[in-house]
């Protein structure tokens, strides 16, 4: 937001607010591999907010999943909780199997 209160959307992020989808900024693959709990807060938004999510982010979900092994399980605990507490928990959980994010962590 600027001074005088007007969106600076360099993104278009409102289109995709309005059209209810969730999309990787840029390159999914690059988003995923910088922070890979991102990939869990998609999921999650999409059940919060009954979006859909982006076939180019959803890629991005399949091809960067084991990513998330790499994360603290606290830290995936609160992604997951707040998802199933989320407007549409099952697409979202169905979401996570498709793409392998729901995968057993390897000790």
């Amino acid at each position: 937001m600027n001074p005088r209160g007007e969106v600076i959307d360099l993104f278009d992020g409102m289109t995709d607010l309005n059209a209810g989808i969730i999309r990787a900024v840029g390159d999914a693959n690059e988003r995923f591999n910088e922070d890979a709990l991102r990939m869990m807060r998609a999921v999650r938004f999409a059940s919060q907010l009954n979006f859909t999510i982006d076939p180019a982010t959803i890629d991005g979900l399949r091809q960067n999943a084991p990513l998330l092994s790499k994360i603290a399980v606290e830290r995936i605990q609160v992604e997951f909780e707040k998802l199933m507490l989320g407007q549409q928990p099952v697409p979202a959980l169905q979401l996570m199997d498709q793409t392998g994010l729901l995968m057993l962590r390897q000790s």
